[in-house]
């Protein structure tokens, strides 16, 4: 039996998971991009697997909660319990030909646990962020008789997701996973047209928000073997349907006097249409990977994932999206993990990753490359006693958009930290 700290602790984990998910589709990326279909993705992963370009499908470790793919589940020991927490650090510089801004922010990245049901049937559950939404672009015309007119659009919020994931291991070198993930969030997109030179015109607001609800499936596999003594093969695959995800869409506007201090006062409400029902079309998505991993040294992988954006829609309406591919690569390297001396134990992590973009504006495609590299290092305590602990550090240097034809081009290093703890749960005691 769990022992009362332990059952502690996983009422301590649901109650994190139930009253922080707020805190993870905000703050976050901020982008002008993340305008277009539920904006930015976050793809979270766990801080190891990010930090080797992202890399995962093709992946699986015994103390590691593979994000990627559910089939590696089933390499978590059966005597352990994970537990993983992390938060991601944003720092960007977006530029034009002309204008240059830079800007931090943070967030929790996730909180996930897994832990074995039976020697075949591991699972993993967890709180991640799916997607970003956080822009705002101002222009401005010159009118006849009216003066300057200034119009502002932005827009705000996200898609989270509760996770639940399973691995099953039918045969010796064959598993198998499915993710089952309940996506919900709102975001907002308001635009406002407002006339500082003239005191006689009534400025407006518009905001449409959409509210998703609703669950997603994801199936995977792995086979995995040991081709030689400590060398083991990984060759895995993912594959996510499309699905139509329910929505509710609401459309407010009003008109304003006037703003103070981020007040606006309004003045009347010209249109308001609540909880209109609908579907917004999530796309098709298929990835496959492979790695080589020589056991407790080194190992390296890379993925291929493809997502059919073209088929994206919402309440009927499709956005200019095309399909899009990401390529990644990366690997770790562990000098002596049975050294003395603590450096030759640390888990050294590189990779990159490319990605064809959905969207193309303006003729140009705004595609994203970065580079990734980390550590993981070991904590010993004796505060932990029957556990083990690493600290996991992880960077990410890239580029996204372009310049040309006016276009922005955004350049960013994300920090992530996490802490994984793995604490030997399910041993039976032995007495003398």
């Amino acid at each position: 039996m769990l022992r009362i700290n332990k059952i502690r602790f996983l009422i301590a984990f649901f109650a994190i998971l139930f009253f922080s998910h707020e805190g993870f589709s905000q703050p976050g990326l901020s982008s002008p991009y993340t305008f277009y279909g539920i904006g930015y993705l976050s793809r979270a992963n766990n801080v190891r697997n990010m930090a080797m370009g992202g890399i995962g499908i093709g992946t699986r470790n015994p103390i590691s909660l593979n994000l990627r793919s559910a089939a590696s589940l089933t390499a978590i020991d059966s005597n352990s319990f994970l537990f993983e927490g992390a938060a991601v650090g944003y720092y960007e510089s977006l530029q034009t030909e002309n204008v240059k801004e830079n800007m931090a922010s943070g967030s929790l990245s996730h909180i996930v646990m897994g832990f074995p049901i039976t020697h075949w049937w591991k699972t993993s559950i967890g709180i991640l962020p799916y997607s970003n939404v956080d822009y705002t672009v101002m222009s401005f015309e010159n009118k006849d008789n009216i003066g300057k007119v200034q119009y502002e659009y932005a827009g705000s919020g996200g898609l989270n997701q509760f996770y639940w994931s399973n691995g099953f291991k039918i045969l010796k070198n064959f598993s198998v996973g499915v993710n089952a993930s309940y996506i919900f969030g709102t975001t907002d997109k308001i635009q406002k047209v407002t006339f500082p030179d003239s005191a006689f015109y009534i400025s407006s607001q518009s905001i449409n928000s959409t509210n998703i609800s609703d669950i997603s499936l994801e199936f995977s596999a792995q086979y995995h073997a040991e081709i030689k003594h400590n060398l083991n093969l990984v060759i895995g695959g993912v594959y996510q349907p499309k699905i139509d995800m329910s929505a509710k869409k609401s459309y407010l506007s009003r008109t304003f006097l006037g703003e103070l201090n981020q007040v606006i006062y309004y003045k009347d409400t010209v249109s308001y249409t609540p909880d209109e029902k609908g579907s917004v079309v999530f796309p098709t998505r298929y990835g496959f990977g492979g790695s080589l991993e020589s056991v407790n040294k080194w190992v390296i992988g890379a993925d291929f994932t493809s997502e059919s954006w073209k088929d994206y829609s919402s309440f009927g309406e499709s956005d200019s999206l095309n399909n899009s591919y990401l390529i990644a690569l990366g690997g770790a390297y562990t000098p002596n993990i049975k050294s003395s001396g603590y450096l030759n134990k640390v888990d050294y992590r590189f990779g990159a990753k490319y990605k064809h973009s959905s969207l193309e504006l303006r003729g140009q495609q705004l595609n994203n490359f970065g580079i990734t590299f980390g550590l993981g290092l070991p904590v010993k305590s004796t505060a932990l006693r029957r556990s083990k602990a690493m600290i996991n550090l992880g960077f990410e240097i890239g580029t996204r958009g372009t310049l040309k034809n006016n276009l922005i081009q955004e350049n960013y290093v994300n920090f992530h930290f996490g802490i994984l703890i793995n604490e030997f749960w399910f041993q039976k005691r032995k007495y003398n």
